[in-house]
């Protein structure tokens, strides 16, 4: 797995040929500067928001988390994950091939 110094070096060389390979873009990061790094942590939150997020809309991602959150009583731990139906999962918004995951 990469270190975050190598994460940035490989991110400056893929900006720097994007730049050069689109005009606009290129433009834009020199006026603008690149984007601000969008990392998350390596934690059980985090993959359960990319997995809740994944393919859906952000209105529609946050409207499932909220139910699924409602659903464990407003704390979400992997004990009280593991407590959940399918049944809970669906109801709360997931669909059935993220309820295998």
């Amino acid at each position: 797995m990469a270190r975050p110094k190598e994460d940035q070096a490989l991110l400056q060389r893929a900006l720097a040929h994007l730049g050069k390979a689109d005009r606009d873009i290129g433009r834009a990061i020199a006026e603008i500067g690149p984007p601000p790094p969008r990392g998350r942590p390596a934690t059980f939150m985090a993959l359960l928001h990319v997995i809740v997020a994944q393919q859906v809309s952000t209105h529609a991602a946050a409207a499932i988390w909220r139910r699924f959150r409602d659903r464990l009583g407003g704390t979400i731990v992997p004990a009280g994950v593991l407590g959940l139906t399918d049944e809970d999962f669906r109801a709360a918004g997931f669909s059935r091939r993220k309820v295998e995951y």
